[in-house]
């Protein structure tokens, strides 16, 4: 078999097997059977992978640290009788998508990077005609009431598609040339777009950060300050300043009386505070996995199915050995990140990362929607090309 006949071979397998772990929500809503569709096809992209790793045996070690995260927050279910179907496919579901991007990019770098590139930027911009399409929104989703729902869901979720997007297609574009090119940019202005015509503010958060910083990055280039360790450490700043010492009501002055906003994040205050009283009657292992409804049911007021807080959450669900193993693996991405730092790959991943760190908070997002992104920190050697790749970001 020619090399480039195996390369085309492989781009569709990759697409083909990624495709079920990245639902799009308007299918799911409007096809009858649709999620036990996309179920059966993750199983399938499940097994497939699965089946790659163990007969070429390229696996990770430090995913390892991944699975015993799981098998606490397994435990944890269990143990309080809660979802453990759920439980136990979000764990092989997170598993097997954060194996796959780690067999394709020691294995595979450019062939993966492509077909993981051409899904998700397919997914946004096709995302973006149906917010061009339907501007008061695609749907409503009757089991929650939302009506700002497009082909990627409600209008918050979005960004869980664009981020690894815009992730996926620098990166592919540093690997590649050593540079950014034009369809970079043009994605990221249209991710700009669909943000800004949904009006997802956590959303517009998260994608300023991002922009903001990689003009500082290019002005400044001093990677002594714009590094992902530094970025750590104002996220750990600002979650004990923020969620847990509410510094922010020191400036209420300023943020009610000037800028007319509200003190409590739009009653997200109300969520932690709650969240932390529950986390105090189940402190070191937490409550597992809990279907929708019973989460629901646990408040009165302000009700949430999460804790709108990504720490609060991993505490809620895996308690503090959870949030112990969880540290652990966040602290050795950050550790792998910053040894290269003076790369174009390195810099931008931080910056990547800080985004969703800053969303995250003041929201939760799915394990299997985030956690590959530590794969990515965690084989950044794979990403970098000896070549020019000692530049600040272009």
């Amino acid at each position: 078999m020619s090399v480039s006949k195996r390369k085309v071979i492989n781009f569709i397998l990759y697409v083909f097997l990624l495709i079920p772990f990245f639902k799009i929500a308007y299918i799911s809503v409007s096809i009858p059977y649709a999620d036990s569709i996309y179920k059966i096809m993750q199983l399938f992209s499940i097994f497939i992978i699965f089946m790659i790793i163990i007969k070429y045996g390229k696996f990770s070690k430090f995913i390892f640290s991944f699975a015993i995260y799981f098998i606490i927050l397994n435990i944890s279910t269990i143990l309080n009788k809660a979802d453990i179907s759920g439980g136990i496919f979000l764990t092989i579901r997170t598993m097997a998508i954060c194996m796959l991007i780690d067999y394709g990019l020691k294995i595979d770098t450019k062939t993966f990077l492509d077909s993981f590139e051409f899904l998700l930027s397919t997914l946004v911009y096709m995302n973006l005609i149906s917010i061009l399409i339907f501007k008061d929104g695609m749907y409503v989703n009757t089991s929650v009431g939302y009506t700002e729902n497009w082909l990627l869901g409600y209008r918050n979720l979005h960004i869980l598609y664009i981020l690894p997007a815009i992730l996926v297609s620098f990166l592919n574009s540093y690997y590649t040339k050593g540079k950014l090119c034009n369809r970079n940019y043009i994605l990221l202005v249209l991710s700009l777009l669909s943000i800004v015509l949904v009006k997802s503010s956590t959303s517009l958060v998260g994608i300023t950060v991002l922009i903001v910083f990689l003009v500082l990055n290019k002005i400044l280039k001093n990677e002594k300050i714009f590094n992902i360790k530094n970025y750590f450490l104002v996220y750990i700043v600002s979650f004990f300043s923020i969620v847990i010492f509410r510094i922010q009501n020191l400036f209420k002055f300023i943020i009610v009386g000037i800028l007319d906003r509200d003190l409590t994040f739009t009653g997200r205050t109300y969520i932690w505070d709650y969240v932390i009283e529950f986390i105090k009657q189940k402190p070191i292992i937490g409550y597992g996995i809990e279907e929708s409804n019973v989460r629901l049911n646990k408040t009165t007021f302000m009700v949430s199915t999460h804790a709108h807080d990504q720490i609060l959450e991993i505490i809620y669900k895996s308690g503090i050995v959870g949030i112990i193993v969880y540290a652990y693996i966040l602290i050795k991405s950050v550790y792998e990140v910053y040894k290269y730092r003076k790369t174009k790959v390195s810099q931008f991943i931080s910056i990547i990362i800080f985004a969703y760190l800053f969303m995250m908070l003041t929201e939760y997002f799915s394990l299997d929607l985030t956690m590959f992104l530590f794969v990515f920190c965690l084989d950044i050697k794979y990403l970098i090309k000896e070549s020019g790749e000692n530049e600040s970001i272009n």
